[in-house]
């Protein structure tokens, strides 16, 4: 999604990191191989990663501004790990 502010969700009432509605732009729908890796190819600019779950979007962490930033540099490749954590014991 194009970078997402707070105010651009809604939250499910069952867990604050996931999401039932995102109205920001939808970029591109990735699929993960089994390892869990993914590539994309994306324009300059800042994005926020969500990833789906049945009918729901889910997405841990952020900073002031946005859900779960990433910053895209051109003629460069950025890094980015999702960790699911809502169902780890810690």
């Amino acid at each position: 999604y194009e970078a997402t502010p707070f105010d651009s969700v809604e939250r499910s009432d069952s867990n604050p990191t996931f999401f039932t509605e995102i109205r920001t732009r939808l970029v591109k729908i990735v699929r993960s191989n089994y390892t869990g890796f993914f590539e994309a190819e994306l324009d300059t600019g800042v994005y926020s990663f969500f990833v789906k779950e049945d009918s729901l979007f889910y997405a841990n962490g952020g900073n002031s501004k946005y859900i779960r930033p990433a910053y895209v540099v051109q003629d460069s490749m950025t890094h980015i790990q999702i960790d699911i954590t809502y169902k780890a014991a810690f």
